[in-house]
């Protein structure tokens, strides 16, 4: 079998590295997989192909028109990309298509129409709703038109539907998609790399001068967009308030310096209390092992049920117990009826209280048993197993 594996994110980015890297790695090892062709999309012109130094993988990256117009770069992408597409379709002698995400979807389904290759969309979510949902798109916006048809496009015309959350194959399966076509796959960690570590602790601790008495918490990645901004600032402002010195706050973000320091001011944080810094996504898991607790902050929304952010399962699988929004995806229930963390729902400062009983009553091993439990990369391997590799492709 030979596969054309879609992707929609830069080869650099992080999400490519924690989500797709690890599957393409999976894949591999299916002795039925001959060829797997990864694409990816790049806004800077000067990358060139990778050698991922994983058997059978070849990386060819898509390169996206430079255009500072938005409307511009997409038209380039969904014209431009589908023809390239397939055309490797054709040279690699391509029997399936596995796209990572609703707008990777979209070019499967392009390429489908015009080969009839079938394709599955894996970490298939609402993204036209959590875009709108959360202000970046408006409603007359045509990337929102556009993604929402070709998303129902999907859902009609994919061999398999594998969301990241039970609660959206619930909804799918209500929406009229048969049942049989939809799988769940979180967005399962690497547990052999994100471990806990208390070698790695006292490295970091040591460079970042902060004492073993600390009470540290941490965030990883962006703000605003689907994101909190100014009010996760204003609830690291408790935090600070709350614990005095005692509290150290760790931001990991490929945000500007700029950024985040006018959102200190709008909080009334003192910018000289916060240590942030930008990693290679290998290096966060030795700033995780320095935390005692971790953050996940999403504006509300109906769609963000639909969710399964990566980084809960990288901060469980480093012993952390998360401060996490309510109603995200199937982790906000997980964590309250599995301890795995504190869900806000009130006064911040009284979670705050609850937070130290749970970091006291439990160990670090405690967190670590839900990633294993729920993060498992072993899931993803029997769900390639079902639909890929074994004869349960009927619909």
């Amino acid at each position: 079998m030979n596969i054309l594996f879609i992707g929609y994110w830069a080869f650099h980015e992080g999400l490519t590295s924690s989500t797709i890297l690890p599957h393409l790695k999976i894949l591999s090892e299916f002795k039925e997989v001959n060829k797997v062709i990864f694409t990816s999309i790049e806004r800077d012109l000067r990358i060139t192909e990778y050698d991922l130094n994983i058997p059978k993988v070849t990386h060819i990256p898509l390169y996206s028109s430079d255009s500072t117009n938005v409307f511009l770069n997409k038209w380039h992408d969904f014209t431009v990309f589908p023809k390239k597409l397939i055309q490797y379709c054709k040279d690699y002698n391509i029997d399936k298509i596995i796209c990572r995400g609703a707008p990777a979807g979209a070019l499967g389904y392009m390429v489908w129409k015009r080969t009839k290759i079938p394709f599955l969309v894996e970490s298939f979510e609402p993204h036209a709703h959590y875009m709108l949902e959360s202000g970046v798109w408006k409603q007359w916006d045509p990337r929102y038109i556009l993604e929402l048809y070709w998303e129902k496009k999907q859902k009609k015309h994919a061999q398999h539907l594998i969301p990241v959350a039970h609660n959206y194959k619930k909804r799918l399966v209500q929406e009229g998609v048969k049942e049989v076509k939809v799988e769940v796959t979180p967005c399962t960690v690497d547990l052999n790399y994100f471990t806990i570590s208390d070698d790695n602790r006292k490295t970091i601790q040591e460079q970042l001068h902060i004492s073993n008495d600390s009470i540290t918490g941490i965030y990883v990645g962006k703000f605003g967009g689907l994101y909190l901004d100014v009010e996760a600032f204003q609830y690291f402002k408790t935090c600070f308030d709350y614990w005095g010195d005692r509290f150290r706050l760790i931001i990991l973000s490929p945000q500007s310096e700029v950024d985040i320091r006018n959102y200190c001011k709008l909080s009334g944080v003192d910018f000289s209390q916060i240590i942030l810094k930008k990693v290679a996504h290998h290096e966060v898991p030795n700033y995780l092992n320095t935390a005692d607790f971790a953050f996940t902050f999403y504006k509300e929304g109906d769609s963000k049920k639909y969710l399964s952010p990566i980084k809960i399962g990288e901060y469980w699988a480093c012993g952390l117990p998360v401060l996490i929004s309510k109603n995200i995806g199937d982790d906000s229930e997980i964590i309250q009826k599995e301890k795995g963390g504190i869900v806000i729902e009130k006064d911040f400062s009284i979670h705050l209280t609850e937070l130290e009983s749970l970091i006291k009553e439990h160990p670090k091993t405690h967190f670590r048993a839900l990633a294993e439990k729920y993060r498992n990369p072993e899931i993803d391997r029997m769900v390639y197993q079902k639909l890929l590799i074994s004869n349960n492709n009927a619909l």
